[in-house]
């Protein structure tokens, strides 16, 4: 079976602004995909997503913290009924090539 792979660098930043605009830019994501895809594609969506998955320092004295975890709203927005956006798991020797060394750290959320 084919496989679209979508590559995408959305936009980086803290702050209320830039959440509304990576959120709408995987709303578009979303509908090209509905606009453009047969109903059984298999899709991987990948690239730097730039979302927050922690808690984080709003000001440069790091007094002020945010947390506004990123990860499952933008799962909801990539993803549809039926077909939702998950979370792939990390893999210790590699995804599609084999690494050199165990992978034992991820700058990702990981489950």
């Amino acid at each position: 079976q084919l496989y679209w792979i979508f590559g995408t660098h959305t936009q980086a930043f803290e702050g209320e602004e830039n959440v509304k605009v990576r959120e709408h830019q995987f709303k578009q994501i979303r509908r090209y995909m509905d606009d453009n895809l047969e109903d059984d594609a298999r899709v991987v969506i990948a690239g730097d997503m730039n979302i927050f998955t922690d808690p984080y320092h709003v000001d440069e004295q790091m007094t002020k913290e945010e947390d506004r975890p990123e990860l499952n709203k933008m799962l909801e927005l990539l993803g549809s009924s039926g077909t939702p956006a998950v979370q792939p798991t990390l893999m210790e020797s590699g995804f599609w090539l084999v690494l050199d060394r165990p992978l034992t750290k991820s700058a990702d959320q990981t489950n």
